[in-house]
């Protein structure tokens, strides 16, 4: 089993861009176990029917510091097939430095397949099959600046 890195930090990030997230989106999150691979399940808050997947990301620097976002490939299959079962969409929602925008991941198919990850921890899981996307994909523009 692999260690888990996320630190207490993080997770209260975690929390606070999900609260902010359902508020703007009228939702309530459900947060899913880790073998679902994505963070939550988002249900309508009038109705309690589930709407759709979602995963979080947190970068610290600005949106276009970059021209391609990497995620791992398997969180792009994960929400593929978690749509495919469910008929609910799955988006990737990400908070950069100076605002934060999100995506549909189970639709996606204009993107670039290499390998890559993480260097720094010494932990040879970490390179893996990544999906590098265009930020003009991110056409979902959620808010300006951070949500602290």
């Amino acid at each position: 089993m692999r260690p888990a890195y996320e630190t207490p930090a993080q997770r209260a990030q975690e929390k606070k861009f999900i609260e902010k997230l359902s508020d703007k989106w009228n939702v309530s999150a459900f947060k899913l176990p880790l073998h679902y691979s994505l963070d939550y399940l988002l249900i309508r808050t009038s109705s309690r029917k589930a709407m759709a997947w979602v995963e979080l990301k947190a970068r610290k620097n600005e949106m276009g510091a970059y021209s391609d976002y990497m995620i791992s490939f398997y969180k792009i299959l994960s929400a593929k097939q978690l749509s495919t079962a469910s008929g609910l969409p799955s988006f990737l929602a990400v908070q950069w430095r100076d605002c934060a925008a999100a995506l549909r991941m189970d639709d996606l198919e204009d993107f670039h397949l290499t390998t890559g990850g993480r260097k720094d921890r010494n932990d040879n899981s970490d390179i893996e099959p990544v999906a590098l996307i265009s930020l003009q994909h991110f056409t979902h523009k959620l808010w300006e600046g951070n949500y602290k």
